[in-house]
């Protein structure tokens, strides 16, 4: 997915973080590859890193594409979808940005959907806006769902201009 979207938007530049380090290897050796000098790849954890590089307020999509749901309760505080990190996509998101996600794990999409409109920084979901990354390559968990009929939810979530309740 991220190679595709840099690949065709070379006037963008594209950060991606993984945290497997051999995902993000193949990464650099295809950017390598295709010879693309828009996009970097990251194996930090996003919620540690992405605070430290500068970028509040001039993101335009932050996509988060299969997150884990970490599911037993003693793996909660793993999960990225809790307040903070809502907090900070808010943060890094030009006013109507978009938040763009997709999981197939009906569960964690809910989970997904109530913290966001809990945060109260973004419209209701509307799958819609993702339309316009239906035709970009699938990323490999996408491969296997599609490979085995798995359904996946994809949700999209406006910025808003302000927090409710700010003046």
């Amino acid at each position: 997915f991220l190679l595709g979207r840099a690949a065709a938007h070379p006037e963008r530049r594209f950060l991606g973080f993984e945290v497997k380090r051999e995902l993000c290897r193949d990464v650099v050796q295809a950017i390598d590859t295709m010879q693309l000098d828009n996009v970097w790849i990251s194996d930090d954890d996003a919620r540690w890193a992405l605070p430290q590089i500068g970028l509040a307020g001039r993101v335009a999509v932050v996509h988060v594409l299969y997150p884990d749901p970490w599911w037993k309760r003693r793996h909660h505080a793993k999960r990225l979808f809790r307040l903070p990190f809502v907090q900070m996509v808010y943060d890094l998101l030009v006013p109507d940005g978009l938040l763009h996600v997709r999981s197939d794990v009906a569960g964690y999409a809910q989970l997904v959907e109530e913290v966001v409109i809990q945060h109260g920084g973004f419209l209701a979901n509307d799958p819609t806006l993702a339309a316009a990354f239906v035709g970009d390559p699938p990323t490999r968990r996408e491969v296997y769902c599609r490979s085995i009929g798995r359904p996946y939810g994809v949700m999209g979530f406006i910025r808003r201009r302000a927090l409710l309740g700010d003046a």
